[in-house]
């Protein structure tokens, strides 16, 4: 069989450039923290596997990595006197969160920072899967191939014969 439609004539042929691969640099939206995930982050893929269409889910990312951090930290927050406390050459630390807090009334309540812990994680997780940043959420191009050429019984337990 011929091939469909007519020929393009060489006047109608337009030499596209390639799209320059490059890293993106942290949006000046990004507190310094969360600027310093981007770049973490950023600098763990190779050049151009993150595009613009990417920056809002990335820029989402690193606000909440930069959130749970500064929950975990705050869950040890720095005290003066405690038993229970690690000497790291700058303020003593408790050795243990502190899952409770104290309220105005003296009743235990449980710790803010915890609730924000475990939203931030949840939040980082989703959105990892979203960026492709797990080993298993993007394979590379060779071992996508790999798999499509391979028998659909390859893999299983027995040779398929």
């Amino acid at each position: 069989m011929g091939a469909r439609g007519p020929k393009p004539a060489a006047h109608n042929i337009v030499a596209l450039n390639a799209v320059q691969a490059r890293r993106l640099p942290p949006p000046k939206i990004l507190r310094p923290a969360a600027a310093k995930v981007w770049r973490e982050t950023v600098g763990t893929k190779p050049e151009g596997y993150f595009t613009d269409s990417d920056v809002p889910t990335l820029e989402a990312y690193c606000m909440q990595v930069s959130i749970h951090r500064q929950a975990y930290d705050a869950m040890f927050e720095t005290i003066e006197d405690a038993p229970a406390l690690i000497d790291t050459g700058e303020k003593p630390r408790r050795l243990t969160p502190t899952l409770t807090s104290r309220t105005k009334n003296g009743y235990d309540s449980p710790n803010s920072n915890l609730q924000l812990l475990n939203d931030a994680q949840r939040m980082v997780a989703a959105l990892s899967v979203k960026l492709r940043l797990n080993a298993n959420a993007k394979p590379d191009k060779a071992e996508r191939a790999a798999r499509r050429s391979g028998s659909k019984r390859d893999g299983l337990l027995f040779s398929g014969e």
